[in-house]
């Protein structure tokens, strides 16, 4: 009887053990595809941008003034992917946060103390054919982000630039629940956002490629998704605004196209929406901003 107990264990243990072979071989599988599909999507998008004129370097380039910002908002917008709860209106509201501070320490002039006003807020959407007023399209995400930054301003043209942090929480909270009423803060919001903008003005100075290699350290199960967005900032970081709109139609389509998963397509899509949104929103009447 033993050996019966001794023999079915030992099939058991067999059975036990070709079972977590196989769901590792499965698991290797699937990383690997998922790769190979990473690096195709990534070679067609080089000869996307090829066709306008951007090259890739090695070194990387280095952050224009507006490109910055946009870095800054999309990261803000991301925020809470990387965090591990997706949400496009919690995403919207650290965007906008993260937009304005950033815009904000862009204009002041450090010597006096004093703020260059000299700017208009474009109106321009990123993407004309789409129906975007859906908030949980994640192409929409640009649409709502500069919306929401035009009422503040509208709202209150003279304290725009000089909000505190806490007040820049409080009237970004106000004008995305004009819009979202059933919409909730997290209670450490502040606290996560600041964290991050400590995070990417580690890598203000730095090049794109740098600033990137430096996101993908600090969010590695993001390092596709990151490097995907990296080519898309390369490019609007040199295009001029009006070639941002077809530029952008194009590579949300070659996304759409790539075998990578939908769940990364859409944190893709509704990440560049924001990024190109941003570059469109701001612009310098005065020139005095490196653009």
């Amino acid at each position: 009887m033993k050996r019966y107990i001794i023999l079915i264990l030992c099939v058991l243990s067999l059975l036990v053990a070709c079972d977590r072979n196989e769901s590792n071989d499965t698991a290797i599988q699937s990383n690997t595809e998922e790769l190979l599909a990473y690096n195709e999507l990534l070679s067609e998008l080089h000869q996307y941008n090829s066709s306008y004129g951007i090259e890739t370097r090695a070194g990387g380039k280095f952050w224009k003034k507006l490109g910055w910002i946009a870095l800054c908002d999309l990261g803000g917008y991301a925020l809470p992917f990387f965090l591990g709860v997706p949400s496009n209106a919690l995403g919207i509201f650290f965007g906008v946060i993260s937009s304005m501070g950033a815009f904000a320490d862009s204009v002041i002039d450090t010597r006096s103390n004093e703020f260059n006003d000299q700017f208009v807020l474009g109106k321009e959407e990123l993407y004309f054919d789409l129906p975007i007023s859906d908030i949980h399209d994640c192409d929409s995400a640009g649409y709502w982000h500069n919306l929401i930054i035009n009422d503040i301003y509208e709202m209150d043209s003279v304290s725009f630039y000089t909000y505190s942090s806490y007040q820049l929480t409080s009237v970004v909270e106000t004008a995305v629940l004009n819009y979202f009423p059933a919409f909730e803060i997290p209670d450490d919001a502040y606290t996560k956002i600041e964290d991050f903008r400590e995070l990417l003005l580690t890598f203000e100075n730095q090049s794109i490629e740098e600033t990137f290699q430096g996101l993908i350290i600090a969010y590695p199960e993001f390092s596709q998704e990151l490097r995907i967005i990296q080519a898309y900032c390369e490019a609007i970081n040199e295009l001029d605004d009006e070639k941002i709109p077809d530029y952008s139609t194009g590579f949300r389509q070659v996304v759409i196209d790539s075998k990578i998963s939908d769940q990364s397509k859409q944190t893709i899509r509704s990440t560049i929406s924001v990024a190109g949104s941003s570059k469109l929103l701001w612009s310098d009447s005065s020139a005095q901003l490196d653009l």
